[in-house]
């Protein structure tokens, strides 16, 4: 399993939040999406004008992204008690 799978496979329940690959679809126009490639995972977003990808947090922001493989919708937040 290459590290972008290990990475956040989260549990939803019953439902496992899996990867899904550029080339089988591409996220909404700019939403917030987790970004993956072979050796990161950030936040991002796809721009369909411009038909790429960029980061959207820090001082990156913006920047062009040309690695991406992966990208997956973000987990639902915890529930249960706080600290």
């Amino acid at each position: 399993m290459s590290m972008l799978q290990e990475i956040l496979r989260v549990d939803k329940g019953t439902q496992i939040v899996q990867w899904i690959s550029v080339d089988d679809e591409l996220p909404s126009g700019y939403a917030n999406v987790l970004l993956g490639s072979e050796d990161a995972v950030l936040v991002g977003y796809y721009d369909p004008k411009q038909n790429r990808f960029a980061s959207r947090l820090g001082s990156s922001q913006g920047y062009v992204l040309s690695d991406i493989t992966h990208w997956m919708d973000y987990p639902e937040p915890p529930s249960g008690e706080t600290a």
